[in-house]
């Protein structure tokens, strides 16, 4: 089964999929961290990443998103099924992904769109915080931290 997670930021997509991927015992794909690790990489695949996320400030085109999950798909046994999480954003980018399935023999069964209002979206979002010493992420409303923790008191952005 494959599943993709649409909804606005601080949706609670990435803890719904990671928690279904979780459950059925399926592949977890979430973007971010994805284009993270291969960040860390050398390839020219991260220089082209790192050049126009990071130089350029852009989302990555479709063509080079699709390149990265069709590496992805094809370094893992997907057999019995992904949860998308951060992929696709775009119409163009769902049928890239039905053409990468259907390679594979299967498709996308579900999409579950998580609806939260612009306002929950922004309280949840502006109560996210990231320890500097260990890179953890917190939520003051959901998961708050230790009170030892040393956290800093602006809000922080989500992660690419």
């Amino acid at each position: 089964m494959n599943v993709v997670f649409l909804g606005p930021p601080a949706s609670g997509k990435g803890t719904q999929a990671e928690l279904m991927a979780k459950k059925l015992n399926l592949q977890y794909f979430e973007a971010g961290n994805v284009l993270r690790e291969i960040a860390e990489g050398k390839t020219p695949l991260t220089e082209e990443i790192n050049r126009v996320m990071h130089e350029e400030g852009k989302l990555l085109p479709d063509e080079i998103m699709n390149r990265v999950v069709s590496q992805w798909l094809a370094s893992r046994d997907v057999r019995k099924g992904v949860v998308f999480d951060g992929y696709p954003r775009k119409l163009s980018q769902y049928h890239s992904l039905q053409r990468m399935l259907i390679e594979r023999g299967t498709k996308v069964d579900k999409v579950i769109y998580l609806k939260v209002s612009q306002e929950v979206s922004i309280k949840r979002i502006s109560s996210r915080r990231i320890c500097p010493k260990c890179d953890r992420e917190y939520n003051l409303i959901t998961e708050k931290p230790k009170k030892d923790e040393n956290l800093p008191a602006e809000p922080l952005t989500e992660k690419a």
